[in-house]
């Protein structure tokens, strides 16, 4: 192995393990430990919204992050909307970027997380068909799925991170949260580091759960660079330190057949395994090995054994001269046997060792191994790469994929199925893989990721194929969300919507020409040079000629980072400036007076003449070059530009006064100032000469320029931080700066984030952005003087926010390894969910797996019901829905036969009232309603339904509803005199559990808008009985919701007889009760007010709840037609007819039982008011919403309740019969699970 090609590894600054190019293009570098001649043959291989394909991006988020000495908000890293309904989505084509540490659950090998050494990591719920990012502050280096308990899985980033809902949610583990103050970032690449209060810097450098208690947990822990063992019985509340350690460590592993109370365990490190067995630890070395680069081990339940591997040998992480080896141990490490000879075999005579790059096995099946293998010679002629797999502890192997790397070219494994990334660049791109996953419970599924790709294989490495990207039928390919790519720019043709650039580092320019869905390299075969087609740095159309674009290329990647110039400077980079006459199809270089190097930004003056277009380029290390002529001559302009070689990075030019800025970067690693500081320039005439614009005091990195077209002489400047001094020092000199007198002096207006890369701006609604790698993206509506943040979008590392040119409410953000994302430009106010059952915690989980066959699923968003379903829990949630033998039951699950009836979501009953009536809480569970809402009660008032020691639904609780005196219900009520006292009691109310706050009807306008905001600030919803409050007036003033249909009887009268009626029942409470006919009777269904009405609630989204049943009035019989009330009956027919209409007209119907009624027995009311519904013309289908799914939205927990959809809690009703074919089958209650345990 040549040392040339090793010397051109270096670390990776925010990887540890990951070793990146000097600067060569990557393409060709890739290959460092292939043959020399491979180099060769890569590089021959080389040459070889708006959109329509936005995708849902549902992103498990950090909301709410903490900056700098700010206090962190742990338990707000969360998935904003695990369904896939979050106002985030993404475009692209998925991969592109290396990953790593695939891992996959031993509950369901189905589900399974991936990291990005970009920060980003990834989930997967359906094997692979799809993925869902979540960010956890910077790159993950392992995942742990606990053994015993499938919801709850751990990652570790700049903490360790544990998630007890499958990864929707994550909470910092260790450090405690208790031990940390903040959160600083620092350096290049704005690293995050957690402040603890002892200032001490704190690792957990390995990590294992028992395998049978998820209580007792094992850990190498690091405190400022000490390490050692550690081990907590309580889940990581406390830790105890057992012994230290020296050297590197890499795995904890459990012996899962020694005593529970006295474990075996396993530490591997550097060359070493460190042995505790019966209380007593012993360390063996591996003789004649320095790093053992890579461990895995698992359980062979035959001969009581824990097997583990390693490998060694010189390889991509480990660049040292290395004796190689594929090493067995049985016994700890006691005796080792070196197993590569099974390999080796399949090389020529004399052929060097191969290189191992990793090795995985399953954790209870280790007699199966896989290890990714380079250069194994197996012809004079061919060298391959890939995967091999052992079935006898590595004894013998076979190749399960191989590539093939010949002189004449590459040869793709045949078993291997096609990607965009293998399909351009051929399989030397990808390499083998960095990391494998192999499923605990099925050794013959497993996950390997490379430089771009994640691969799967079902079969045991019989066949793999790709899950990161999928074909189109009608050409190009499509990302199932494994976004990591790193991007410029995101650049749409304004002469056809559906031709769109991304122009990216490593895959170089990507394009869509349909809208968006499908992408397709754009560099191959059409005129790019193969040196310069790694990274593309920007792109322009020209805004007058259709079909011409100019692109500047290179082949140096990831500028302006200084890890590309720190050891070789730029001398050596490879790029030009490219033409494009017919959009792209074909491209030339015209470049040539320039020569080579790195082209970061070109720039089309718009008002010269488009048949001599006049350019600017920025060329990386030479400065500024012009074009007075299209691009065929070119001439550089750096008179009063300081240095030998100008980092010329971006440049800008004032339309008023034609003004020209440059930006500058900066040489230096740490900003230290002084040392190669970046600038800022103006010209005045054309470029001909440049002025230096004095910069922020302390500041010598600008990274970006936007000027403001509405205010002269106003400049909005952002700036990369310096580092500071201390561990714990923020990074300095960075953020936003505005300047109102064109750069004489600046104002600093963001300095909490520290790293700012773009400002853009959009000119239809005169708004700035700001993007950069604090995890946040801004805007500003007011030139800039302040920032607010774009909630939802939270990748690490963003880089430039680009206005939606077809939508001035969305905007693109290009990230620096997270792909693009698509989501809102503007942000909601942002609203806390808090929102919780009382008696959360008291709720059993289902800790077995069950499947229901057979049923009808009824799945409660309204759909087509399925017949003969299956639905699959596990530990309390659905992980599984679809057609009965097309879903996979785990083995051992307990059958539950549906057939003949259907399966729905439990009912939520948003309007329930105790009465006194003691286990009617169960009652109502036992016929169905597995949550329920008492809008108005103390919480105190349920505490013998839940200390009766029966199940009883989730109880989500109001405490007493806020009144004025007198108050209609005392005992129910809260009274308040004014405004203040209204407030105070809402965070009483939302401090002890509250869900919802309700207003009764004596409050006015005034207070229920104070009651609103307050409410609101704690993440709860308000509901009202308004009888005597117009409840257009009441929403307006912040209502969520309205309580009764009788509610909108002073909205739909004519004022004069309102306030009759008002007036009246403020004198007595009691006169609405037959006063409230009166109004019904007279009301007029047709006439403008209810239109009114309707178009008011569906414009706010108003939830109502009509309780019917708690107004209803039938008839007497035929025999008794004299004592009937026509009022009553009247009134009571225009309720339910208003009813239907609301719901017709789109107002958002819940169905609410009021529990104790006239007309329906003890127990039926929730039945009785589905009936209720479809009397007055509400299809059961939509009544079966209501009750469940629009219910859940109401009530904020949508996320895990309301309907039959995997992820969700498993809160279950089996019913005989169909009731959409015939709503009273709801009363036919069969089976009712809660949590995942059955309860009727």
């Amino acid at each position: 192995m040549p040392k040339a090609s090793m010397k051109m590894i270096i670390c990776c600054p925010y990887h540890p393990l990951m070793p990146k190019q000097s600067g060569k293009i990557r393409a060709t570098d890739r290959g460092m430990f292939m043959i020399m001649y491979f180099k060769k043959i890569c590089r021959t291989l080389l040459s070889g919204g708006v959109l329509a394909g936005v995708f849902a991006f549902p992103s498990i988020s950090q909301v709410g992050q903490s900056r700098n000495d700010q206090q962190p908000h742990w338990e707000k890293i969360s998935s904003r909307n695990p369904a896939g309904k979050d106002p985030w989505g993404y475009v692209g084509f998925g991969g592109g970027g290396a990953m790593f540490y695939p891992a996959v659950s031993p509950h369901n090998p189905n589900r399974a997380m991936v990291a990005c050494d970009m920060t980003g990591s990834f989930a997967t719920n359906d094997g692979g068909k799809s993925w869902q990012m979540f960010n956890l502050r910077g790159p993950v280096s392992y995942f742990v799925y606990d053994p015993a308990d499938s919801n709850t899985v751990y990652a570790n980033s700049i903490g360790l991170y544990k998630s007890t809902d499958q990864g929707s949610t994550w909470s910092l583990l260790y450090p405690s949260p208790a031990d940390v103050s903040g959160i600083v970032s620092q350096g290049d690449h704005a690293n995050e580091q957690l402040v603890t209060k002892d200032s001490t810097i704190r690792k957990v450098l390995a990590f294992a759960v028992d395998p049978a208690d998820s209580k007792s947990l094992y850990a190498v822990i690091s405190i400022d660079e000490k390490s050692a063992f550690y081990t907590s019985k309580n889940g990581g509340i406390t830790w105890q330190k057992e012994r230290e350690l020296e050297g590197k460590t890499k795995n904890i592993y459990i012996n899962p057949g020694s005593p529970l109370n006295d474990r075996t365990v396993y530490v591997c490190g550097q060359n070493s395994i460190m042995k505790r067995e019966k209380g007593i630890w012993k360390t063996t070395i591996n003789p004649g090995v320095e790093e053992l680069t890579v461990f895995s081990g698992g359980f062979d339940k035959k001969s009581n054994q824990y097997i583990i591997y390693a490998i060694s040998g010189t390889s991509y992480f480990n660049l040292k001269k290395e004796k190689s080896g594929i090493y067995y141990t049985k016994d700890g490490g006691e005796t080792w046997e070196n197993r590569q000879a099974g390999l080796t075999k399949f090389t020529v005579k004399g052929a060097a060792v191969p290189e191992w790059r990793t090795i995985a096995t399953s954790a209870l099946h280790p007699e199966v191994v896989y290890v990714s293998y380079a250069n194994l010679k197996v012809h004079t002629d061919t060298t391959s790469i890939g995967v091999a797999k052992s079935e006898d502890f590595g004894l013998t192997w076979k190749l399960a994929w191989k590539d093939n790397l010949t002189s004449k070219g590459a040869v793709v494994s045949a078993n291997f199925e096609n990607d965009w990334v293998t399909e351009r660049f051929g399989p030397g791109w990808g390499e083998n893989p960095f990391s494998i996953g192999v499923s605990p419970s099925n050794p013959d599924i497993c996950y390997a990721t490379d430089f771009g790709r994640a691969i799967k294989s079902n079969n045991g490495g019989k066949s793999w194929e790709q899950v990161y990207t999928k074909k189109k039928d009608a050409g190009g390919w499509v990302s199932r969300g494994l976004e990591v790519t790193t991007s410029y720019a995101i650049v749409f043709d304004p002469f056809d919507k559906n031709h769109v650039f991304i122009a990216n580092t490593d895959i170089g320019l990507m394009e869509s020409r349909d809208g968006g869905e499908g992408w397709l390299s754009a560099t191959q075969h059409n005129g790019v040079p193969d040196a310069w087609a790694n990274s593309t740095y920007w792109l322009e159309f020209d805004p007058k000629v259709k079909g011409r674009i100019w692109a500047v290329m290179s082949g140096t990647h990831d500028l302006p980072r200084p890890k590309m110039w720190r050891k070789s400077g730029v001398k050596d980079y490879k790029g030009g400036v490219l033409l494009s006459e017919d959009a792209g199809k074909s491209w030339k270089p015209v470049s040539q007076d320039i020569g080579d190097g790195a082209m970061t930004h070109i720039l089309i003056d718009p008002a010269s003449d488009p048949g001599s277009r006049t350019l600017y380029v920025c060329v990386f290390g030479k400065g500024v070059y012009k074009s007075s002529d299209g691009g065929k001559s070119w001439q550089q302009k750096n008179k009063g530009i300081e240095g030998a070689e100008p980092f010329a990075w971006r440049i800008l030019k004032r339309e008023k006064d034609n003004h020209l800025f440059l930006i500058v970067n900066r040489r230096s690693e740490d900003g230290s100032l002084g040392a190669g500081d970046g600038a800022l320039y103006r010209s005045t005439d054309g470029a001909e000469s440049w002025t230096k614009v004095t910069l922020p005091a302390g500041t010598n990195a600008p990274t970006s320029l936007a000027v403001d077209p509405e205010n002269a002489g106003k400049l909005i400047l952002s700036a990369w931080g310096r580092r500071a001094s201390g561990n714990f020092s923020p990074d300095t000199g960075g953020g936003i700066f505005i300047s109102d007198n064109d750069g004489k002096s600046w104002k600093q207006v963001m300095e909490n984030d520290q790293h700012i890369h773009d400002i853009t701006y959009d000119p239809r609604v005169k708004t700035f952005y700001a993007c950069g790698f604090n995890g946040a993206a801004y805007r500003s509506e007011d030139s800039g003087n302040s920032w607010s943040r774009l909630e939802g979008y939270d990748f690490k590392w963003g880089k430039r926010v680009e206005p939606d040119p077809q939508d001035p409410a969305k905007v693109y953000i290009v990230t620096f390894g997270g792909g693009i994302w698509h989501g809102p430009a503007k942000s909601e106010e942002k609203k806390q969910s808090l929102i919780h059952e009382i008696n959360h915690k008291e709720i059993p989980a289902g800790k077995t797996a069950i499947a229901i066959t057979g049923a009808t699923i009824i799945d409660g968003n309204g759909g087509e019901p399925m017949q003969n379903g299956c639905v699959v829990v596990e530990n309390g949630k659905i992980t599984g829905v679809g057609k009965n033998g097309k879903i996979a039951i785990p083995a051992g699950a307990e059958i539950v036969d549906g057939k003949g009836m259907s399966l729905l979501p439990g009912f939520i009953d948003s309007h329930f009232h105790l009465d006194g009536e003691n286990g009617l809480t169960s009652l109502f569970l036992q016929h169905g309603v597995t949550s329920l809402r008492d809008p108005g009660a103390w919480i105190e008032a349920y505490d013998g339904e839940r200390k009766s020691g029966k199940p009883v639904p989730r109880l989500f609780l109001a405490d007493p509803h806020l009144d004025m005196f007198p108050p209609a219900y005392p005992k129910d009520a809260y009274v308040v005199r004014d405004a203040l006292e209204a407030v105070n009691q809402v965070n009483r109310m939302a401090d002890r559990g509250a869900s919802v706050i309700k207003v009764y009807f004596r409050l006015p306008p005034g207070i229920i808008e104070e009651v609103c905001k307050a409410a609101h600030k704690r993440g709860l919803p308000v509901t009202g009985h308004l009888e005597t409050t117009e409840a257009m007036e009441a929403i307006n003033a912040g209502l969520d919701g309205i309580e009764h249909i009788t509610s909108f009887g002073l909205s739909l009268q004519p004022q004069i007889d309102g306030e009759k009626y008002r007036q009246m029942v403020l004198a007595d409470n009691n006169a609405r009760k037959k006063g409230r006919y009166d109004v019904w009777n007279k009301l007029d269904l047709n006439g403008w007010r209810v239109d009114t009405l309707l178009h008011f609630l569906v414009k706010k989204g108003t939830f109502v709840s009509p309780t019917l049943g708690a107004f209803e009035y039938q008839a007497p019989a035929k025999r008794q037609k004299l004592l009937i009330d026509s009022v009553k009956l009247s009134g009571f027919n225009n309720m339910k007819a208003l009813t239907a209409k609301l719901k017709k007209g789109g107002a958002k119907i819940v169905l609410g039982s009021h529990s104790m009624i006239e007309y329906a027995e003890t127990g039926w009311a929730f039945q009785r008011e589905l009936e209720l519904f479809v009397e007055s013309g509400i299809s059961p289908s939509e009544a079966i919403v209501a009750a469940t799914m629009e219910n859940a939205r109401f009530f904020r927990v949508a996320d895990r309740l309301g309907s039959i959809e995997v992820g969700k809690i498993a809160d279950l009703i089996l019913i005989k019969g169909n009731p959409v074919d015939n709503i009273r089958a709801a009363r036919n209650v069969m089976k009712v699970m809660l949590n995942g345990v059955w309860v009727k």
